[in-house]
């Protein structure tokens, strides 16, 4: 079953695939030094993605991943604009 990628969803799926919680996730945050996750684990979690999103991630995208942003911007996730 796919579903609509948001980013509560998102946030769901990374902690299934690090296998723990996960805290405060900026659009700036390092995917693999905040979570403390190595490239096998990125591989995993794409995978994970385009299983449960039904998208297809292309090699030349995943080279580009480097914090959550991206990944937001990857899956076409808006966030919300900060208020000031």
């Amino acid at each position: 079953m796919t579903v609509k990628p948001t980013e509560s969803d998102l946030r769901q799926l990374i902690a299934g695939v690090v296998n723990r919680e996960i805290g405060l996730l900026t659009p700036e945050t390092s995917l693999q030094d905040a979570l403390c996750i190595d490239s096998i684990d990125v591989l995993r979690l794409l995978a994970a993605a385009e299983q449960r999103y039904g998208i297809h991630i292309a090699d030349e995208e995943m080279v580009e991943l480097r914090c959550y942003g991206d990944l937001l911007g990857l899956l076409g996730i808006r966030t919300p604009e900060p208020v000031s």
